[in-house]
Formats: structure tokens, sequence, C-alpha cells
């Protein structure tokens, strides 16, 4: 019987998409005349809300343009999908706690993304619930999203465990008083499984 819960992020901690989510964007804002800088985004940029680097990349964008490249910057994203890579132990671990654990993937991303690397992967079935940027008010660092998946399952933080990289995240997870786990790194066995 399930009793517990498993909270994941999906960029930086489930799946490696720095680059899926540079080229994409890289291509949404070339048809802007924008240059961005690969390695600027990658470390800077990337796992944030676009309303958050996008001014800064180039502050004479609107609110509208910022809508447009972030509409283009979805539609891409599958065609840059070959650049992504799973944290493949991170998945065993979700396959063995499966029994005991409800799984739930709380992102920033659009689920249009979310669902789109999770089918090319096919670690769809591994997840109970799919919260993503649609689903809630307020991004992290507001608990909102973990505390959603928690009321969802009615499971409370002393049994929940979340996985989180990001900053933002990490203070999320806390905010909510959950156990939590940092993915500070990992090494990839590869690319898509079904390319080996």
């Amino acid at each position: 019987m399930k009793d517990r819960l498993m909270i994941l992020d999906l960029d930086g901690t489930l799946y490696d998409t720095r680059m899926v989510n540079c080229k994409a964007y890289q291509k949404a804002l070339e048809e802007f005349h924008i240059e961005l800088d690969g390695e600027y985004f990658c470390t800077e940029c990337n796992g944030q809300y676009y309303k958050q680097f996008l001014p800064v990349i180039a502050p004479e964008l609107t609110e509208s343009d910022m809508e447009a490249i972030h509409r283009r910057k979805q539609a891409l994203y599958s065609e840059c999908l070959p650049e992504a890579s799973a944290n493949e132990l991170l998945v065993d671990i979700i396959g063995l706690a499966r029994p005991r654990f409800y799984t739930a993937l709380v992102t920033s991303a659009s689920r249009k993304n979310a669902e789109e690397i999770l089918r090319y992967f096919g670690h769809l079935e591994l997840f109970d619930l799919l919260l993503t940027q649609e689903d809630v008010s307020k991004k992290k660092p507001d608990p909102e999203g973990f505390e959603l998946a928690m009321k969802y399952f009615g499971i409370g933080p002393d049994k929940t465990v979340i996985f989180e990289d990001s900053v933002s995240g990490i203070e999320a997870a806390r905010f909510c008083g959950a156990s939590v786990c940092r993915v500070m790194d990992y090494i990839s066995e590869g690319k898509r499984p079904a390319d080996e």
C-alpha cells in the first residue's frame, strides 16, 4: 500500500535539458534577430522562468514579444530533444520506490514540453501526477506546486521526499517541510535508451 510521496523536478534533476532549452531558445530568439550565448544561457538562465531571464538578455522586448518567443521555444523544444540526457540512477530509484511511494513531477516547464520529454525517454508512466507551470499561480521558490502534490495524495510533509537541483526549488521544498534530496550532478549513461 502506498503511503509516501516522492516529488521530482524535471530540468537539472531528472534530465539534463540545458542544451535542449538553450537551442530551442536560440532558434526562437533568432526569429527576433537576437543572439543568445549558449554558455551564458546554460549557466545563468536555464531552469529560470522565461519572464525572469528574457528581459535581461534583451531589455527591449515587450511583454507580447516575450510571450511569442516562449511559444516558439515550446514549439521548437521537441526538435531539440536529442540533446537531452536522463538521470538513469534516479529513474531506477523511482522504479524501486513505486510500490510504496506515489510519484509526482513538479516543474516550471510547460505541460507540453514536460510530456514531450517524458514520452521521448519512455518515462511518462513513472508518474502518478504531473504539475506544470499551467497548474500553479506562483513559481518556485514558492512551495505551491509541492503543496498541491501533497494535498492531491493526502500525504503530509513528514512522508514526502523532494528531489531538486536548483536553489529556488530547494528553498520551495524546505518551505513546505518535506525531506529534500539535492541533485548536484550526475553522469549520464547516454542519450535516449532506444538509441543504445
